[in-house]
């Protein structure tokens, strides 16, 4: 997470008995400039305390509304 400019949180609610995962992103999340939350109602207040000068947007999970919940498009391109 060191070199990372941007970080992705799925339901993660920065809760302060976390304090393991708040501590390792508060030290080696310093260079974050983009964060996405995915949560139902994220915590934003939380997010920001922790990166002040990131920019913190977030969106809701997606709805399974139909019969196939997972659709994946392909060819899958990760860059490492």
């Amino acid at each position: 997470m060191r070199c990372s400019e941007r970080l992705l949180v799925f339901g993660f609610a920065f809760n302060p008995y976390d304090e393991s995962v708040l501590s390792l992103f508060r030290t080696d999340g310093s260079n974050l400039k983009n964060i996405l939350l995915i949560d139902p109602d994220p915590p934003r207040e939380r997010a920001a305390a922790i990166w002040p000068n990131a920019n913190i947007t977030a969106a809701p999970p997606p709805s399974f509304t139909n019969s196939c919940p997972i659709q994946v498009r392909l060819p899958l391109q990760f860059d490492l």
